[in-house]
């Protein structure tokens, strides 16, 4: 019986009683041949203690022809050897024993592990807290050897000067965030170099204070720290940061960086300092930077539980036939879905981890993956996303050569045996980010753009980028680098995720900004793009907007139809806002509910069902963000989340669910290894989760090697017709001839149907050839002359526009072989428009009574069985409708929240200096938060108080109160979204709870300086806002002059002056309600009368109306 020594010289390592060997078995061709005669058996012993004694597994596996994995020429074999009874103490040397009767061959052992072991690791030697660097001994005025670093999105200057601050000796820094405010990461960066090297062996924390402007409170840091000669990277992390308030307008903040000891000594040592958002221009004073001791350990729980082999796929089920919305889907693609298919009546879920192979938490040698190191595997399915092609995420300014990385990374994950996913966060086409380069191999330059341009709401990219837009050749680029990642990978597949969460009103993709048929042509051509221009024939398509998701009716209502879409999926979290956060099972039912609901659709539509997108987001204790777990005090600690969620997916027939990224230590979503001992205190859970007989890792996934080329046909015959027009939108106005333009796929014939009520103009469309109009022309198709999409145009003509009649809720169908594909809405045939002031964010007049309308610029985000809704209303301060917030909230809960937004195409206030609109409360007390987007940042005031009262009142929100979540400063020369959310508060005590809350005229407005003093005296100025009996808006009959409400609308209107506002002074009062009174804003009212004929029998009776209609000569494309 030959005996294998694998290892002799292992140090620091205790096993104990219940000890579990696994190791890689690997044979050649000669021995898996011989296997037929006979198997061969294979038997784990350990020496442990000084006396080296002598411990034998209990159990011997076979290594037979069908337990060994065939890859090409090599087959491979994972064995698991339980010890029980082992005398316990230093392991000295682990063997293999092999026997049996006719095998024959080479066998070769890797990849040994030993689980249930105490490692060794030596305590930090004791040493003091030592001073780096404290500015007592440099002499006054001089930089004290720090110098400007070059800046990430900071470009700007960045003196240096140690003055005599507070008593003390500090540097200070004289920042100008002049141009940042559109960056959520403007980092200004100093260095100093310590030649003599500054022993760190003894330390594990880097501490420093930092003294600034509450203005500027919101900031935060970045350390990194190296060894020069050597290049070894010793610290490179984000700083937590804790502020005090100390008065006088000024915060201090203290700023801690943990970090691993090093032998290496530091001796270049950067301090980021971090704008948000933020225009800052001022001085901060930075002091007292030490190195010290912390027991990073006690915030860390043994790891008991041990990872097993792992669960192997079953492929047995996988259909013959599938239908992928690519007819010339590889076969590798097919087999993919093929795949899925068969885990999903299998039983079977794979685990997926957003950067599972280049972003990790822990700092421990040779760990590229959490996941790995935890496990024993990484996950089963590796996301990607866009961010790392174009450089972000890599830390690369060269797209090439992210490119490159890139398909590295994935190629590597596939090999290990992940499935590939790609999400994409593509900036908004128009942001001034992205650079043109004519002159070199790309076009455009995206390097510089990061998560923050894809919550650029600004310049209606989604319609921009389509054929014939101002921003479809940047749109078309970033598409190519797309395709050149897919193509790299050869016969690899992807899961492709593009415009992901579009129900939500963050990204420019997303409700806020881009209507239905809008976001169904966006998808639908760069479906197209890739498919027909670019070859991309290895992604499988997957649709997923923002859970929850209550009805079929609601999934379906963004959908870009079954010719565009292999999966139906979904992105949905388990979100705690408050600290400390108490469990509850209410994201596990709305998931269940979700789930059902996507499934349903899915099998309706005949497509796989899954879980795109989830986590557990919980609010840190300084409130700062709830950017995935915490360390420790995770309110679903105990509660097995990975493996309820796994259940649900298993139960719904979901092949797999991915969780978000593992970033830093206070952004991840997987639990991580503190050392070989300890973990993240869900660490055993994790593994628990990973040993179920239904969850599939990348050594699992029996994919590659055994069924990505097996046989199975595609099912889509490229016959279904698919379209969608490409220069005309919903609520357009077709004022004279224009041409249409649509591109439509697998169509004999197709018609443009324009229609007024029973007025109707049907439009034979034609084929435009690919060089009928230059480059800058609407319409213009840039598919290859082979390719089965045809851009087709017809014409409408000033004869058309008049046998329709004028309307503002015209529609324009696009009919392909009589099949319906696209219905754009509220057209204008023959007029234009009538638009809001420049000043006005809503007053509800330009609706035409329909509430439809007004919920599909309002669109709503909300928690699962929450909702709400505007509708119109005689409620009102003026003119003819207010707007009635309708919201539903349920039982309390982490997750209770409702709300409606609007994105806004004027996003420059900065004539004014606050917010003003007139609300009837309902007397709920909820928290009623209205948000305004600047710079990507979320702005807020809390109306709670005041909503607790029931009289309708003016409510005025200074510019300056408005609060950002990310600590940023308000830019009212870019505001993008309006919204209003409703949360319960903690007395909702689990009773649902439906009400009405009216709000009208919404606008920005001037305020004297004499007016902010005054409202200082406002009962709810310290809340943020003021609240008053009558408005601050002057009236603005015609002929008069200017009010100053409207500053160069260029209208010739003027005013009135009226009184100014009278506030409030003491507690609202009973029954003092504000009279309603004319609409103001709309600075030249039109007065029209609407005349209805009711007919009874033989009498007529007419009602005469007047209404009001605003009026503005602004043309809409």
């Amino acid at each position: 019986m030959p005996m294998i020594s694998y290892d002799e010289s292992i140090s620091d390592v205790s096993v104990t009683e219940n000890a579990i060997v696994r190791a890689k078995f690997s044979i050649d061709e000669e021995m898996y041949q011989s296997l037929v005669s006979g198997a061969l058996k294979v038997q784990s012993v350990m020496k442990t203690q000084d006396g080296w004694e002598w411990n034998q597994a209990a159990k011997m596996p076979e290594l037979t022809q069908e337990s060994v994995t065939a890859d090409g020429s090599s087959y491979s074999f994972l064995a698991e050897f339980a010890y029980s009874g082992v005398k316990e103490g230093a392991l000295k040397g682990i063997y293999f024993r092999l026997a049996g009767v006719g095998p024959k061959g080479k066998v070769t052992v890797s990849d040994v592990k030993v689980s249930n072991v105490e490692k060794g690791e030596a305590p930090l030697p004791e040493a003091d807290p030592t001073v780096v660097d404290d500015f007592e001994s440099a002499q006054l005025g001089t930089d004290g050897g720090w110098e400007q670093e070059s800046g990430w999105q900071y470009a700007n200057g960045l003196t240096r000067k140690v003055v005599s601050y507070a008593g003390s000796q500090m540097l200070e820094l004289g920042l100008d965030y002049t141009g940042c405010g559109g960056y959520t990461w403007s980092e200004a960066k100093i260095k100093k170099n310590f030649a003599e090297g500054i022993d760190v062996s003894a330390y594990n924390r880097l501490t420093f204070t930092l003294i600034a402007p509450k203005e500027f409170s919101g900031f935060k840091t970045k350390v990194f720290g190296k060894n020069s000669d050597s290049e070894e990277v010793i610290i490179e992390k984000e700083g937590v940061v804790e502020t005090t308030d100390l008065g006088d307008g000024m915060v201090k903040a203290d700023v801690t960086v943990s970090f691993s000891p090093n032998a290496e000594k530091l001796t270049d040592l950067t301090i980021g300092i971090v704008g948000v958002s933020t225009t800052f221009v001022g001085n901060v004073y930075l002091d007292d930077i030490r190195l010290s001791q912390y027991n990073a350990a006690a915030d860390f729980v043994d790891i008991t539980s041990v990872p097993q082999a792992g669960t192997v796929a079953d492929t047995s089920k996988m259909p013959a036939t599938v239908t992928l919305s690519d007819a010339n889907a590889t076969t590798e693609t097919k087999a993919l879905y093929a795949y899925l298919t068969g885990l999903s009546e299998s039983d079977e879920v794979l685990f997926g981890h957003q950067n599972d192979t280049h972003k990790h938490v822990t700092g421990r040698s040779g760990v590229y993956s959490d996941t790995k190191d935890v496990t024993g595997s990484i996950s089963g399915i590796v996301g990607i996303d866009s961010l790392s092609l174009t450089g972000a995420e890599l830390g690369m300014d060269n797209v090439d050569d992210a490119i490159a990385e890139t398909v590295k990374i994935s190629k590597e994950a596939a090999a290990e045996g992940a499935i590939l996913t790609l999400s994409t966060h593509m900036p908004n086409m128009s942001d001034s980010k992205i650079k043109a380069t004519p002159d070199a191999s790309r076009p455009y330059d995206f390097s510089a753009c990061d998560f923050s341009e894809s919550k650029n709401l600004s310049n209606n990219c989604s319609k921009e980028v389509l054929p014939g837009g101002k921003y479809n050749a940047q749109f078309c680029a970033y598409l190519d680098i797309l395709a050149d990642y897919a193509n790299g990978l050869g016969d690899i597949p992807v899961l492709f995720r593009p415009f992901h969460e579009n129900t939500g009103g963050w990204f420019w993709w997303g409700s806020a900004t881009t209507d239905i048929e809008t976001y169904n042509a966006l998808f639908r051509y760069a479906h197209d793009y890739l498919t027909e221009e670019k070859g991309v024939h290895n992604f499988i398509y997957v649709y997923s907007p923002g859970g929850p998701i209550e009805t079929e009716s609601a999934y379906e209502k963004r959908y870009p139809g079954d010719e565009y879409v292999d999966i139906v999926a979904f992105d949905y979290y388990d979100d705690y806002n408050t600290y400390p956060a108490t469990y509850s099972d209410d994201f596990m039912k709305g998931l269940a509910k979700t789930c059902q609901v996507v499934k349903s659709f899915g099998d309706k539509h005949g497509k796989i069902a899954a879980i795109s997108e989830t986590g557990v987001r919980v609010q840190k204790a300084d409130g700062s963000d709830n950017e995935g777990i915490l360390v420790k005090d995770n309110p679903i600690k105990g509660q097995n989340w990975y493996s309820k969620v796994n259940a649900i997916a298993k139960e719904n027939g979901m092949p797999y669910f991915l969780v978000w990224a593992n970033f830093s230590d206070t952004n991840f979503y997987v639990p991580y290894k503190y050392n070989d001992t300890k973990g993240q205190e869900l660490i055993n859970e994790f593994i628990d989760f990973y040993n179920e007989s239904s969850t599939i890792f990348a050594n699992g996934t029996n994919f590659y090697g055994n069924v990505d080329n097996s046989t199975v046909t595609n099912g889509n015959t490229n016959q279904n017709p698919g379209g969608y027009f490409t220069n005309v939108f919903s609520k357009d106005a077709l004022v004279g001839a224009k041409s249409l333009y649509a591109y439509v796929k697998n169509a004999n014939k197709v018609q443009f149907i324009l229609a007024n009520g029973e007025n109707k103009v049907t439009l034979d469309a034609a084929v435009t050839g690919k060089n009928e109009s230059s480059k800058a022309a609407k319409g213009n198709i840039y598919l290859a002359a082979n390719s089965g999409v045809k851009a087709y145009k017809a014409d409408v003509t000033e004869e058309d526009l008049a046998a329709l009649g004028k309307t503002d809720v015209g529609t324009i169908t696009l009919v392909a072989d009589g099949k319906t594909l696209s219905t754009l809405s509220f057209v204008s045939f023959g007029q234009e428009k009538a638009t809001l002031p420049a000043n006005v964010i809503e007053n509800f007049e330009l609706y035409y009574g329909d509430d439809d309308y007004l919920n599909g610029t309002f669109t709503e985000n909300s928690a699962a069985g929450c909702s709400s809704a505007f509708r119109l209303t005689d409620e009102k301060s003026g003119g003819t409708y207010g707007g009635a917030f309708d919201y539903t909230l349920k039982s309390s809960g982490p997750e209770v929240w409702t709300g409606r937004q609007k994105g806004l195409s004027v996003n420059d206030y900065s004539a004014y200096n606050a917010l003003t609109m007139w609300v009837k409360p309902d007397g709920k007390g909820q928290k009623l938060v209205i948000q305004l987007v600047s710079n990507g940042e979320d702005f807020e005031a809390h109306l709670t108080d005041f909503v607790a009262t029931s009289d309708a009142k003016y409510v005025t929100i200074p510019f300056d109160k408005l609060k950002g979540k990310n600590g940023g400063t308000f830019d009212p020369s870019n505001v993008t979204k309006f919204a209003v959310w409703c949360n319960s508060v903690d007395y909702v005590n689990g009773v649902d709870l439906n009400s009405t809350i009216v709000f009208d005229d919404i606008q920005c407005i001037k305020l004297t300086d004499k007016e902010l003093e005054e409202a200082k005296s406002n009962p709810y100025y310290d809340k943020g806002y003021i609240v008053t009996d009558t408005s601050y808006v002057k009236e603005t009959p015609s002929g008069n002059g200017d009010n100053g409400q409207n500053p160069g609308n260029g209208n010739g209107s003027g005013a009135v002056t009226t009184p100014t506002a009278t506030p409030i002074t003491t507690a609202p009062a009973a029954d003092n309600t504000a009279a309603a009174k004319t609409k103001t804003g709309d600075t030249t009212p039109i007065v029209l009368w609407s005349i209805v004929a009711v007919i009874s029998g033989s009498v007529a009776v007419v009602l005469i109306r007047r209404k009001k209609l605003p009026f503005s000569n602004r043309k809409i494309k």
